[in-house]
């Protein structure tokens, strides 16, 4: 399944649903270039694919009540590449991240998670919850900003490098207030990454 510039918003209405779910367990999604935001209830993407390709995305709740930003809860190969990933304040679930939380199926489940930038507007929260992870489990947490308070990983990363965890306005962004995370000039964040290498 291949989902490119879209929008997606306002879901949840009747307490059953996501913005985006994907429930086929043995397909590959991929998702770029798309915009989900303000849920009522639910998930901004849900997504239970072997494979998942996520990459240059706004999930970002807003002003919604919702849940986790990305869930998902059967782990696979994963690519989280290059999203703005934003809480809200008024966010049900303190997890912006969910990673196998179901049981993770796939035998070649993976987790790279690398030049994202993730704002936590609640008061605190866990970024990236990965607390059933096997022994021998591939995590790579490279080059990525976690704003605001929280905890950045449950899971210890195999590789982790080029990383900045502050509060929000210590960011360098150039309005968070009106959800403009662009960074400006004087960002500690730039400059800071590490070669992701392959």
């Amino acid at each position: 399944t291949t989902i490119e510039h879209c929008e997606f918003d306002h879901n949840g209405l009747t307490d059953q649903t996501h913005n985006i779910y994907i429930n086929d367990q043995a397909g590959t999604l991929i998702f770029r270039f798309n915009y989900s935001h303000d849920t009522a209830i639910g998930h901004l993407l849900k997504s239970r694919a072997a494979v998942n390709i996520i990459q240059y995305n706004r999930l970002s709740d807003d002003r919604g009540t919702g849940s986790y930003e990305l869930d998902l809860p059967n782990g696979g190969a994963a690519d989280i590449i290059g999203n703005l990933i934003q809480q809200s304040a008024a966010s049900q679930n303190g997890t912006i991240l969910a990673y196998g939380e179901e049981g993770i199926v796939s035998p070649k489940s993976q987790l790279n998670i690398v030049n994202n930038t993730f704002i936590n507007d609640r008061r605190a929260g866990i970024f990236i919850n990965a607390r059933k992870l096997p022994a021998d489990f591939k995590l790579l947490v490279l080059n990525n900003i976690f704003a605001g308070p929280g905890t950045m990983t449950t899971a210890r990363p195999t590789r982790s490098a080029g990383n900045l965890a502050l509060p929000i306005a210590a960011a360098g962004f150039l309005n968070p207030a009106a959800f403009n995370f662009h960074l400006a000039a004087h960002s500690p964040a730039i400059g800071i990454g590490a070669p992701p290498g392959a």
